[in-house]
């Protein structure tokens, strides 16, 4: 079974700790630090040095967010409790992807659940819950994705990126009060570009016709360690974009006078996660180049690292072979819709999965890859349940 290799997390560690360094260059080569059998979402570092994971929700994990450890084993973080269905006091995530230590060793958790997202600290030096911050509406859209967050400690609040096609923005939450607010919808920083992704073997944010459509915005974003500036970038997009911290928290500015102040920081690649240091450099997520680079103070852009088979990217790439990959583990759920209720209803619609010697090949490995096979399993389960509702609701309409 093909592992989850996390590499670039010891990479994003190491060049954090480089924050003297004003022209960094590579430290050597990429370190293995683990093979995992889930996916990681993103990474947080305390400040005793413990390492903390979210898995990706998009693979539905069991167990949302763990704890690597110095043997390559991982448990769950923080604890069983918080990683089981959610009681009725609110303990259990329902999926994590934001994530983010601070210097008073707390971890903050983005956990997002169906017309809900909140908050979630934890005080790592009394192995307790600190803090709950629900964030709803208005703050949060009806077809938001948030997605990545930035911590400052200094104006006391947490940006939060949406990275919804039609209504990114960045939301503020105010740690004093819990109250959140929702900034910069429409700004064309915020805002993905028509740029097809072209990842493997496969190309993304494309529609039926092939033309590049805007899919994925404002997504990484980060803080430099004075908490002076906030750093991000829609995904789908050639350009790093800052603002200063104490203008997103300053309540008093219009959406048109925060807007003037945004500044465009440099060049990049499509991107994911970025990531800074302490001269100003962001470092950036090449996704489409299998690479980690920076944007320097000039806003000029390089490549640091470049390895197709140890940066490759976490969700993807969607490669048609006998061995599953990320992605194909996320694309099998859409295979069984289509070969358990479209083909077998419709016999004259031709099964992508049938007369083809590799798609044949790669589909009886995909069933038999463990990670593959438990998504595959949950999404029939819920799959069942949808159609046993939409089969009540016709049956309904037709006996009226």
């Amino acid at each position: 079974m093909s592992k989850n290799c996390l590499t670039l997390g010891l990479l994003l560690s190491l060049l954090l700790c480089a924050a003297c360094a004003t022209q960094p260059e590579p430290a050597g080569e990429l370190e293995l630090v683990a093979e995992l059998d889930q996916a990681p979402g993103n990474i947080a570092v305390t400040p005793d040095g413990r390492l903390i994971l979210s898995q990706h929700p998009i693979f539905r994990p069991d167990i949302k967010v763990v704890e690597l450890l110095p043997d390559g084993s991982v448990r769950p973080f923080p604890n069983q409790a918080w990683n089981s269905p959610r009681d009725e006091g609110g303990v259990g995530f329902d999926g994590v992807l934001g994530i983010q230590a601070t210097a008073d060793g707390l971890v903050w958790m983005l956990d997002n659940g169906r017309g809900s997202s909140r908050l979630v600290a934890w005080d790592t030096n009394r192995d307790a819950l600190h803090r709950i911050i629900e964030v709803g509406a208005p703050a949060r859209a009806r077809r938001s994705f948030f997605n990545d967050i930035a911590v400052d400690p200094v104006n006391g609040q947490i940006i939060i990126t949406d990275a919804s096609a039609k209504h990114a923005a960045l939301v503020v939450v105010d740690l004093k009060t819990g109250s959140a607010r929702r900034l910069l919808e429409g700004h064309p920083s915020v805002q993905a570009e028509p740029i097809a992704m072209t990842i493997g073997e496969r190309t993304y944010a494309v529609d039926r016709d092939g033309k590049p459509k805007a899919s994925t915005a404002v997504d990484g974003i980060t803080i430099d360690p004075q908490s002076e500036w906030v750093y991000y970038g829609a995904s789908q997009s050639l350009d790093l974009w800052r603002v200063r911290a104490a203008d997103l928290a300053d309540v008093s500015l219009t959406a048109e006078q925060l807007a003037v102040r945004i500044e465009r920081y440099g060049d990049r690649p499509v991107c994911d996660g970025i990531t800074m240091d302490g001269a100003g450099n962001v470092y950036i997520t090449d996704v489409t180049g299998y690479a980690v680079g920076v944007v320097a103070p000039s806003g000029e852009y390089r490549v640091l690292y470049r390895d197709e088979q140890q940066l490759s990217w976490p969700d993807g790439p969607f490669a048609v072979g006998a061995t599953p990959t990320l992605g194909d583990c996320a694309l099998g759920p859409f295979i069984v819709m289509l070969k358990e209720n479209i083909f077998a209803n419709f016999p004259e619609v031709v099964d992508p999965t049938a007369g083809d010697g590799r798609l044949a090949e790669w589909w009886q490995a995909l069933q038999a890859h463990e990670a593959c096979r438990r998504n595959l399993d949950h999404y029939a389960v819920e799959l069942e349940k949808f159609l046993k509702w939409l089969r009540a609701r016709i049956a309904e309409r037709r006996g009226g």
